[in-house]
């Protein structure tokens, strides 16, 4: 058991959870996308890129930020270049990726507190990269 920190990045620009908030999260997995709650039942062809594209990382030489661009840019379209353009546009080649088994997945992180009805929504998915 691994019991320190993990590098993660997000994938919603637009939704910050913030730090020190005491969240209660559900974790699902983003294998099955069409389980997922809200607007991230129809995202299972970005779930697929970027299970792809963790699966993958020996591929490319990057930092922290370029992961975090790729991702945004995969999920939210937001504009990117370099690295971050490349990885993303090969990831997205790749929309109906599976991991093998002992591959990574992300998981997606859901506040269950959240009301549905609220304008503030705290659904974030997160991906940490671990050895499976």
């Amino acid at each position: 058991m691994y019991n320190g920190n993990y590098d993660a990045w997000c994938a919603d620009h637009s939704n910050d959870i913030f730090l020190g908030t005491g969240y209660t999260m559900d974790a699902m997995s983003s294998l099955y996308p069409s389980l997922l709650q809200g607007d991230w039942n129809m995202k299972g062809d970005q779930l697929a890129a970027c299970n792809w594209l963790f699966n993958n990382l020996d591929d490319y030489s990057f930092n922290s930020t370029q992961m975090q661009d790729a991702i945004w840019n995969i999920f939210d379209g937001t504009p990117c270049s370099g690295v971050a353009f490349t990885m993303a546009s090969d990831a997205l080649g790749h929309t109906d990726y599976t991991p093998l088994p002992g591959g990574w997945a992300a998981i997606v992180m859901f506040d269950v507190n959240d009301d549905p009805f609220d304008e503030v929504d705290h659904t974030q998915i997160t991906f940490f990269v671990v050895d499976p």
